[in-house]
């Protein structure tokens, strides 16, 4: 069985037209279980080592939970498969 890929979607929603998203039934329902605010920050070398390698190293708060993560291309386990999406 190959290993397992890790698939990322990013959506952009103008400012703009989150009302209008907000009154979805299908989102209401889903945000009716509640939020929680995120923090995320992104570490690198002073000489940016890991984005020229295309390695992302970050550490998110999720409220008092942190979650670490490092994707890096062709490793096998989290292969980014869009190249040049940095934050």
């Amino acid at each position: 069985m190959p290993p397992p890929v890790e698939t990322e979607i990013k959506l952009e929603l103008p400012s703009s037209e989150v009302a209008r998203l907000t009154r979805l039934a299908s989102l209401r329902r889903a945000s009716s279980v509640g939020t929680a605010q995120q923090v995320s920050i992104y570490f690198d070398t002073n000489k940016f080592a890991l984005r020229e390698n295309g390695v992302t190293f970050r550490v998110r708060r999720i409220g008092r939970r942190y979650l670490q993560t490092i994707k890096a291309p062709n490793n096998g386990l989290l292969d980014r498969k869009m190249p040049g999406a940095w934050l």
